[in-house]
């Protein structure tokens, strides 16, 4: 009976595994909206050891906005920044 039982039902996954993904979870949205939020903020964030002076010699800006690329689709990165520049 346990033979059919892992078998209609498919891998279990461990207990230690099942907690730390539902910790994953529950912290989505709090890492997200942190994600975000640096990523609009270049000038006090890569750069926060430069006074002004020095992150305005180096093209630093308070309105500059970093791009974090992975593996996205070209034209998702493309489609998400036409969204963006419609929304300002």
């Amino acid at each position: 009976m346990a033979h059919l039982s892992r078998r209609n039902l498919g891998a279990c996954i461990s207990p230690d595994n099942a907690w730390l993904f539902l910790q994953g979870l529950e912290t989505l949205h709090l890492r997200m909206e942190r994600h975000y939020e640096n990523a609009l903020k270049t000038a006090t964030t890569t750069h926060s050891q430069l006074n002004g002076e020095q992150q305005q010699k180096s093209g630093v800006t308070e309105d500059l906005v970093r791009l974090s690329i992975g593996i996205e689709h070209i034209d998702d990165i493309i489609s998400d920044l036409h969204q963006a520049f419609e929304a300002v």
